[in-house]
């Protein structure tokens, strides 16, 4: 909230006077700035003076210089200082900020605000960290006469955003939150077909677009980079970037982003979910009650003592072990690019952990080595006992093998949250055998994991519009048009 100064606030406001000085690399001077902060609290009768408040707590604060202009017929107000505590910009809270200041600046009877910062002014590097793309950011909002945008010399409008994912994807994989922060950084644009775009619907709708923001589901190919010469960036919403055409999107100068996996947790998680339903059988007791039966009862297996077989080393493997430890489980792992030197594990060959383990847990890397990394003689070194799960990618298993393996009995069952079905779903001829437990692609589809992509967007969008490349650019070096963004 927004709260007037008042002359009790100068033990606040002060401290934070002098840092906002100190950043834009001035000098406070105790005279003429002492003087002008005592006016501030005293109740300039030209100026508009709030602390920034959330919870209570003080975060920054606000100046506007008051004019009137006979272009709009009333009270302009112009954002002479504008401060937000590093904590409170880490947080990204300028667009609440921007928010605020326009509703109290209504409330005051002002019918225009404006951010009054040049170019190479230094004050504009404290706007962009606050929240601001640019100078060319403007409080109110446009669409009648008395609600007024940009003034005409500062630039025009803001840069033009392409989100991909239809209206169930947004609300699944985006959220409210990154929407809205998307559009404190630029004019957004979305995809409401309700379904995946093609390669030219893609092209349609993201004409004049800086930047496009992509779902897993949205391919890049060449033509994309080719035929959008207003494209500097395709941000990536997912750390899979296959069918994205990095080499055509290089040689036209377009930035590449993928954002870093934020699902660890709970891939892992479910994943050990995974091994308890097998173990015992949970699913196929579910169904047959739901299907007004009796389900057979049956010995089920404990996971403490048993043996689980790790493919792959990465960040969800690691995390993995770590819970299989946890519940007293043997962990063998096989990573022939990881050397390991926790004593708990065992580092084997692909072959011996197939051979040992109780469960197998694919987690490598898709890619075309490991193409069928799991196929017919993989299978049959399993124990019948055994159970193989896959949350890392379809591609990694001979789906015609498993299927003969599942129905000839050489593996007592299989989970499986990926597949070779469209958006990576778990394939349905093989969901639906017996001894299968299948979910749609849900390993990363948690509130905290959603958030960590689709936020991570944002901030690489908000770093691209400022002309540089982010954390996550797969091809900086050959991004030339971000240079046009560079201030």
């Amino acid at each position: 909230m927004l709260v007037a100064l008042g002359p009790g606030d100068r033990a606040v406001l002060e401290p934070m006077v002098r840092a906002y000085y100190a950043e834009d690399g001035l000098a406070f001077d105790e005279e003429r700035q002492g003087a002008a902060l005592r006016a501030l609290l005293d109740g300039d009768p030209l100026c508009l003076a709030w602390l920034v408040r959330l919870g209570g707590a003080p975060i920054g604060y606000v100046v506007v210089t008051l004019g009137f202009s006979l272009e709009s017929g009333g009270r302009d107000g112009f954002i002479d200082e504008l401060f937000i505590t590093p904590a409170a910009r880490n947080r990204g809270l300028g667009g609440q900020v921007l928010a605020l200041v326009e509703d109290e600046a209504r409330a005051h009877g002002l019918k225009r605000l404006y951010l009054e910062v040049a170019h190479g002014n230094p004050a504009l590097a404290l706007y962009r960290r606050a929240g601001f793309v640019d100078h060319r950011r403007y409080l109110m909002s446009k669409g009648s006469e008395s609600s007024i945008g940009a003034r005409p010399d500062l630039g025009g409008e803001m840069p033009a955003i392409f989100l991909s994912h239809a209206a169930d994807a947004r609300a699944n994989y985006y959220g409210e939150e990154a929407l809205a922060r998307l559009r404190e950084l630029g004019e957004v644009r979305l995809n409401e077909t309700g379904r995946p775009l093609t390669t030219a619907e893609l092209i349609r709708q993201a004409r004049g677009c800086a930047v496009i923001v992509s779902d897993r589901q949205t391919e890049g190919p060449a033509a994309v980079f080719e035929e959008l010469p207003d494209l500097v960036a395709f941000v990536r919403c997912a750390v899979d970037i296959r069918n994205v055409d990095v080499g055509a999107a290089s040689k036209a100068g377009v930035l590449v982003t993928r954002a870093s996996p934020g699902f660890v947790d709970s891939v892992a998680e479910l994943t050990v979910g995974m091994m308890v339903d097998l173990a015992r059988g949970i699913s196929d007791a579910t169904m047959a009650y739901r299907a007004g039966g009796a389900p057979r009862t049956a010995l089920g297996r404990q996971l403490r003592g048993s043996t689980l077989g790790i493919i792959g080393y990465g960040r969800i493997g690691t995390r993995l072990a770590e819970l299989g430890l946890a519940l007293g489980m043997r962990v063998l792992v096989s990573d022939p690019h990881v050397q390991m030197v926790e004593p708990e594990l065992r580092q084997t060959d692909l072959g011996t952990l197939l051979v040992e383990s109780d469960f197998v847990v694919c987690l490598a890397v898709a890619t075309a080595e490991t193409e069928n990394l799991i196929g017919r003689d993989e299978l049959r070194w399993m124990k019948h006992s055994a159970y193989l799960i896959n949350v890392a990618r379809g591609d990694l298993v001979d789906e015609r093998a498993l299927e003969e393996a599942l129905r000839d009995g050489e593996i007592a069952g299989c989970a499986m949250d990926v597949g070779r079905a469209p958006d990576q779903m778990p394939s349905p001829h093989l969901a639906r055998l017996p001894g299968v437990v299948a979910t749609p692609h849900i390993g990363g589809l948690v509130p905290q994991a959603i958030a960590h992509q689709a936020l991570e967007t944002t901030r690489q969008v908000a770093e691209i519009l400022a002309g540089q490349a982010p954390a996550g650019a797969v091809n900086p070096e050959h991004a030339t048009r971000l240079a046009g963004l560079r201030r």
